[in-house]
């Protein structure tokens, strides 16, 4: 996210099936929506994150089906999911322009 963009959006046929990623800024809140096909798995890297506020079809990152664990890395949090569709949301105010790539 960042270099002057407010949303991307991304999708790549694999041999299992549509990978897809939807990112945008919503007011002052970051939203990441993902798809992972059947029989895969995925590690999903959120930028500019505090674990604690981030949330998955609003409940708790930790608490939302099909996650597999969450955790903190430096600036970033990293979520092992299996396959479905996730959206994460959390605050932005800590994603300046050009800062993530």
């Amino acid at each position: 996210p960042g270099g002057g963009l407010s949303f991307v959006r991304a999708s790549l046929n694999s041999m299992y099936g549509a990978v897809a990623s939807h990112w945008e800024f919503v007011d002052d809140r970051f939203s990441l929506s993902v798809r992972i096909p059947p029989n895969t798995r995925a590690t999903i890297r959120l930028p500019g994150a505090v674990l604690e506020e981030v949330l998955e079809s609003g409940r708790p990152v930790g608490l939302a089906e099909g996650i597999d664990s969450a955790f903190q890395v430096d600036d970033a949090v990293l979520v092992e999911s299996g396959s479905g569709n996730y959206v994460f949301t959390y605050g932005a105010e800590n994603l300046k322009a050009g800062e993530f790539e």
